[in-house]
C-alpha cells in the first residue's frame, strides 16, 4: 500500500533542499529495461524511483557557449548542480532510511558503461537513466534529442535519483502538449553532425501506456568534444568510435569540455521568446519576466525603484551560506571601477559579490609570504560552498522574472575592484580586506534586478574594546 504522507514529506524535503522539480516513478514502468538498468538490478524488490532535478540558470544555457561551444563560460555552474544534487539526494536517503526504508541513491554525476555490458547492448549506458527516470516520473517527455524535456524548463535541467523499497505514490505520466516538435534546432547547430551521421533507427520504448521515441546518436561522436574534449575545430572523420577517440587524443590531447548545442537551442513552442539570431538561442519564457526584446528593455529609462525585499532575501540567502562578506553594486559603479556588467550578461543591472574567508590556522604549507592559500580540501570545499550560493541566487532571482548568471567564471581582478570591499588587489597578494586575515574566495552573480547597494562585512575579529563572550556568560551557582 502506498502512503501519500511519507510521498509528500519526501517532496516537500526535496524542495526545501533547493531542488525545483521532483516526482515518483514506478519500478513497473522499467518493465522493458535489461535488468542491468532498472530498479530492481539495484535493490531487489523495489517499487519507487524518487527524482529529483535542479534547472540551470537560464544564463548559464543562453550566454555560456556563445563564442564557442568550448569556450563554455558560465555553464561552468553544472559541476556544482551535479554536487548539489548529489547533497540533496545524501539527505533524502538519510531520511528515508531513518524511517526504516531501503534505498540506493544514483550518483547524478556522468557515470556509465562505454561499451556495452551483459544485457546492455548499447555503448554509453548509465547505471540507471536519470533521462528515463523522469520521464518514468512523469516530469516531462524524451526529445528528438534524446534530451528529457520538461513543460517548465526543456532540456534545462539535470536530475539525480534514488531507488528505495519506500511506499512512495508514484505520479502520472506526462500528458500535456508535446514538447518537442521536431523544430530541429539540434539538428542544425550540432557541431558533430550526430543527428545525420552514423544514425541507426531510432529509439522506441514504452511506459505504461506511453510511447517515447528518439534519435539513435552514435555516442561517441556525440562525445568527442563534450565528454572527451577534443577540438570542435578539427577535420572530424567519417567514422567515429573508440579507437578514433584515442588516436586523436593521442596524438592533440584535449582542448577541453564542450556544451552541447542540443540542450543549448533546445526549448518548447510554449517557453520560445525571441527568435535565435546568429548563434543566439531561445530566451526561455518564464512567469514574471519582462519579455520585451533586450534591446527594448535597455533603451527603456523609467526609473526602476530598487526592491528592497529581494534584497533583503538576497542578503539573507548569503548569509544563509556563512557567507562573510557581500557587496551590492549598481551597474554605474562598477563601470567606474573598470567592469562592464553587460559585457557578461546583455541586461545586467547589479553585481551581487561576496566571499568565504579561510583562517590562517587552514593555510597550505606551500603559501607564500606574499599571499595566503587555503588547504586544498578547504579550497575545494569554499568553492563548491561559493558555488552553491551563486546557484541558489540564481534560481531565487529568476523565479521572480529577473536574469540572473552564477559568475565562477569571471576573474577575481574583475570583482574584487567592483565591489569595493578589499583595500587593495592584486595578482600577487590577493585581496587585503580590514579584519580578515587569512585567505579569501570570493563568488559573484550578475542580475538585471534593480537592487539598491549595500556593503556588508562580517569580520571574524571582534571590535577593538569588545568584552570576550566567554567574560559576558553569567556564572552558574
Amino acid at each position: 500500500m502506498t502512503n501519500q504522507f511519507l510521498t509528500d514529506e519526501m517532496k516537500s524535503l526535496a524542495l526545501t533542499l533547493g531542488a525545483d522539480l521532483v516526482g515518483i516513478a514506478s519500478a513497473d514502468r522499467y518493465a522493458e529495461a535489461p535488468i542491468e538498468m532498472s530498479p530492481q538490478g539495484h535493490l531487489p524488490g523495489a517499487p519507487s524511483v524518487l527524482v529529483v532535478a535542479i534547472h540551470h540558470p537560464d544564463a548559464a544555457i543562453e550566454i555560456g557557449g556563445n563564442e564557442h561551444p568550448q569556450e563554455m563560460g558560465p555553464y561552468f555552474i553544472q559541476g556544482v548542480m551535479n554536487t548539489k544534487l548529489e547533497c540533496i539526494s545524501f539527505q533524502i536517503a538519510r531520511r528515508l532510511e531513518d524511517l526504516g526504508h531501503r534505498v540506493v541513491a544514483i550518483p547524478a554525476t556522468n557515470v556509465w558503461r562505454f561499451r556495452p555490458y551483459k544485457n546492455v547492448k548499447e555503448s554509453f549506458a548509465p547505471d540507471l537513466s536519470d533521462i528515463h527516470a523522469a520521464a518514468a516520473a512523469g516530469l516531462g517527455e524524451i526529445g528528438y534529442n534524446g534530451l528529457l524535456l520538461t513543460p517548465e524548463y526543456g532540456p534545462r535541467q539535470r536530475f539525480c535519483c534514488l531507488v528505495t523499497d519506500a511506499p512512495l505514490v508514484p505520479d502520472p505520466l506526462y500528458d500535456g502538449e508535446p514538447l518537442c516538435d521536431m523544430c530541429g534546432e539540434c539538428i542544425r547547430h550540432c557541431p558533430m553532425d550526430v543527428f545525420n551521421k552514423e544514425t541507426g533507427p531510432k529509439h522506441v520504448i514504452h511506459m505504461d501506456w506511453k510511447e517515447f521515441s528518439y534519435c539513435n546518436k552514435n555516442k561517441w561522436r556525440c562525445s568527442w568534444a563534450e565528454h572527451f574534449g577534443l577540438d570542435l575545430d578539427a577535420e572530424i572523420p567519417d567514422q567515429v568510435n573508440e579507437q578514433t577517440i584515442l588516436d586523436n587524443l593521442e596524438i592533440a590531447g584535449r582542448r577541453g569540455g564542450a556544451m552541447g548545442s542540443c540542450l543549448r537551442y533546445c526549448l518548447p513552442a510554449h517557453r520560445r521568446r525571441d527568435a535565435p539570431a546568429d548563434s543566439t538561442p531561445w530566451r526561455r519564457r518564464s512567469p514574471f519576466m519582462d519579455e520585451r526584446p533586450i534591446g527594448e528593455q535597455l533603451a527603456d529609462d523609467t526609473p526602476k525603484p530598487p526592491d528592497r525585499t529581494l534584497t533583503l532575501n538576497t542578503i539573507k540567502r548569503l548569509i544563509n551560506r556563512e557567507a562573510d562578506m557581500l557587496a551590492i553594486v549598481d551597474r554605474e559603479t562598477c563601470l567606474e571601477r573598470g567592469f562592464d556588467l553587460r559585457d557578461e550578461l546583455p541586461d545586467a543591472q547589479t553585481l551581487i559579490a561576496f566571499a568565504h574567508h579561510s583562517p590562517p590556522s587552514l593555510e597550505d604549507p606551500g603559501s607564500t609570504h606574499l599571499r595566503s592559500r587555503p588547504q586544498p580540501v578547504v579550497a575545494q570545499t569554499l568553492a563548491e560552498w561559493s558555488g552553491f550560493a551563486q546557484l541558489e541566487l540564481c534560481q531565487y532571482l529568476e523565479a521572480r522574472g529577473y536574469s540572473a548568471m552564477p559568475g565562477g567564471h569571471i576573474s577575481a581582478a574583475k570583482i574584487i575592484p567592483a565591489s569595493g570591499l578589499a583595500q587593495s588587489f592584486s595578482e600577487d597578494t590577493g585581496p587585503v580586506v580590514d579584519g580578515f586575515d587569512g585567505s579569501l574566495d570570493f563568488g559573484c552573480v550578475l542580475t538585471s534586478a534593480p537592487l539598491p547597494a549595500a556593503p556588508h562585512l562580517f569580520p571574524i575579529a571582534p571590535p577593538a574594546g569588545a568584552v570576550p563572550a566567554a567574560a559576558r556568560r553569567p556564572r552558574r551557582a
